[in-house]
């Protein structure tokens, strides 16, 4: 860890103490660093100037926490582009990052995942007519945030098997 520049003032500090303890524990974004700061009493300047000093010595990297997020929440919650897309914009993600996390994914294994969720929650559905099915799988589908696209091709997928 590189020499503490906040050394002079207690208060600051204190809490870059505190944020570098928060950060070591989970990845963050730098939006929720300056919103937990503030939370913690920092003064919005101080904030932003510790967020910086945080960036730089690599406690927090939105990039690397968007690449994670990402394949996480597809891989693991099946969720679609759009969906991860949205919650990553609300925690302060830049458009160019999001992007480049999305490209990241495979897109066989994002089709499979689709296909996956899709089989999953086809099976909850047989007691309803076949239009019903296809009816609540595609809003199923679509509430995930996969494309229209996404969710033909995710649905080819499941009628070939």
């Amino acid at each position: 860890m590189a020499d503490n520049p906040f050394t002079s003032n207690l208060q600051q500090a204190a809490l870059l103490q505190r944020a570098v303890a928060w950060c070591v524990s989970a990845e963050r974004t730098s939006h929720d660093a300056v919103e937990h700061l503030c939370q913690w009493g920092a003064e919005s300047a101080d904030a932003v100037l510790i967020v910086r000093w945080l960036e730089e010595e690599g406690y927090i990297d939105d990039a690397r926490y968007a690449k994670h997020y990402s394949e996480s929440k597809v891989l693991w919650h099946g969720w679609g582009r759009k969906k991860v897309t949205f919650n990553l914009r609300s925690k302060g993600i830049s458009s160019a990052i999001i992007a480049d996390a999305l490209e990241a994914i495979d897109e066989t294994t994002y089709l499979e995942t689709a296909t996956k969720v899709a089989k999953a929650k086809w099976h909850t559905l047989m007691a309803l007519p076949y239009e019903q099915r296809m009816v609540r799988i595609k809003a199923f589908l679509a509430q995930r945030g996969f494309t229209m696209q996404e969710i033909y091709q995710t649905i080819t997928n499941l009628n070939s098997k």
